[in-house]
């Protein structure tokens, strides 16, 4: 079964999809050095991407293979990484970084990770939500997808296998972090404070037709 998750409340759903085309791109956060994915299929393993490489900044064709892919880890697991929206559309511009998988192997979990990093001046910004995935098969555990937030090398995520699939069909982790998510709460917030107005001015007139 396929099974897909957004942000946690309506509310973080309706401002994410107001302003996320003014959100800005990952790759043109100030003085970015690099993106790094952390897969873990037994050991930790680092792979890095310059921000406005051409690994990070397309999409590979289906079906995902030895020779079409951005990284191997199993002998039947390959992986493509790059910039996208909240729900793992392609975007070169995208505010979030979306990691997808084909994995072979009923038998066991796919798309295992640990960590997601931003190279900033400042240190590494770490992937801290996930905006939405795709897990599938009788190992696909949803409930760990937060494994891949924050700088916590020992988890990993376990989204499922792919086998008798379309070739479409990829496992996906789509994440975000505070440096674009801030771009978005900011943008949304003239927004926000007129939903909130309009549910005091409910309050008041309710309150009125109350007294008379």
């Amino acid at each position: 079964m396929t099974v897909l998750r957004y942000l946690v409340s309506a509310t973080g759903i309706l401002l994410m999809a107001a302003s996320a085309a003014q959100a800005v791109p990952i790759r043109d956060l100030p003085n970015l050095s690099g993106v790094v994915v952390f897969e873990k299929s037994g050991v930790e393993t680092p792979f890095n991407m310059l921000p406005n490489g051409p690994v990070i900044t397309t999409r590979r064709n289906d079906r995902l293979s030895l020779a079409n892919s951005d990284f191997q880890s199993n002998s039947n697991e390959f992986y493509d990484f790059f910039y996208s929206d909240a729900d793992g559309t392609f975007n070169a511009d995208g505010a979030f970084l979306s990691i997808t998988a084909v994995f072979d192997n009923p038998a066991d979990g796919g798309l295992n990770i640990s960590r997601v990093a931003l190279g900033l001046p400042s240190g590494n910004e770490f992937a801290s939500f996930v905006s939405s995935f795709v897990s599938n098969g009788t190992f696909g555990f949803p409930s760990s997808v937060d494994n891949a937030l924050g700088d916590t090398p020992n988890t990993t995520t376990f989204l499922g296998d792919t086998a008798g699939q379309p070739d479409a069909f990829r496992l996906r982790l789509t994440v975000g972090f505070e440096s674009t998510r801030q771009a978005v709460s900011q943008v949304s917030e003239p927004g926000t404070l007129a939903l909130l107005g309009l549910g005091l001015g409910g309050l008041v007139l309710a309150r009125r037709r109350r007294r008379r």
